[in-house]
């Protein structure tokens, strides 16, 4: 029997495919475990993509968004103020004159504010889609049972923190406080959360740049409803 060259090269081009499979595989199992280029792995149907609602005089802050959703995955940019299919969508998802404006899923993130971007990813697609440095400065937010916590980031000569510290203790909020001037640990957090300011609040993945009632209110919401359905599941167990 006569084999011709191509023939014989057959089974060694199947076999080499096979491990280039095989060692892409590897490669991308070795990045993920690493935590490096994981958010790469973020993916949706073109209708939910990523956007990021910009206008010619928006400045650094939409560059600086810009760069950071680059950073992680294929997003949509738009014109807000294009008196087109731009504008109309910038409204529609609830865009209110501010810029930049990004849509992540559900989540929204209004003004330059990149820290956003990692909290957004791990509401909509879980933090396993993030670098593994990102998911352990989240797990901060936690209890040993997984229930979200109110966290703090602050330091000692900050007065916005001590208003946030008034105001969450006025709305029987407990709070985890980490002093970023002096917690080595809550400083390497902090900064892999991108914080950019004192205080820097969190409600588990939930992010809170500053003192700001408006975004606080549906997190404190959100606490004391769990505490209720909590507490009626007591009653009912242990009824007066």
């Amino acid at each position: 029997m006569h084999w011709s060259y191509f023939e014989l090269w057959l089974p060694y081009a199947a076999m080499g495919r096979i491990l280039a499979a095989i060692a892409s595989a590897l490669l991308i199992g070795i990045m993920f475990l690493s935590g490096k280029g994981a958010a790469l792995h973020v993916s949706a149907t073109d209708g939910d993509t990523p956007k990021l609602f910009v206008a010619d005089r928006c400045g650094s802050g939409c560059e600086t968004m810009r760069q950071g959703l680059a950073q992680r995955f294929r997003f949509d940019e738009l014109d807000a103020f294009d008196n087109g299919a731009g504008a109309a969508l910038y409204t529609e998802l609830g865009g209110k004159g501010h810029l930049p404006f990004a849509v992540i899923g559900d989540s929204r993130i209004v003004g330059s504010d990149p820290g956003a971007i990692i909290s957004a990813i791990a509401i909509e697609y879980g933090d396993w889609q993030l670098p593994v440095e990102e998911r352990d400065a989240l797990a901060r937010h936690f209890d040993a049972d997984g229930a979200p916590m109110f966290v703090m980031y602050a330091t000692s000569s900050c007065g916005y923190c001590e208003k946030a510290r008034e105001y969450l203790d006025g709305r029987q909020i407990e709070i985890v406080e980490f002093d970023i001037e002096l917690d080595a640990d809550a400083r390497r957090a902090y900064e892999t959360l991108l914080g950019q300011g004192t205080p820097l609040i969190y409600r588990g993945y939930e992010r809170v740049p500053g003192f700001n009632i408006r975004q606080l209110e549906p997190l404190i919401d959100a606490e004391q409803a769990v505490g209720k359905r909590g507490l009626s599941a007591m009653n009912a167990v242990y009824p007066r």
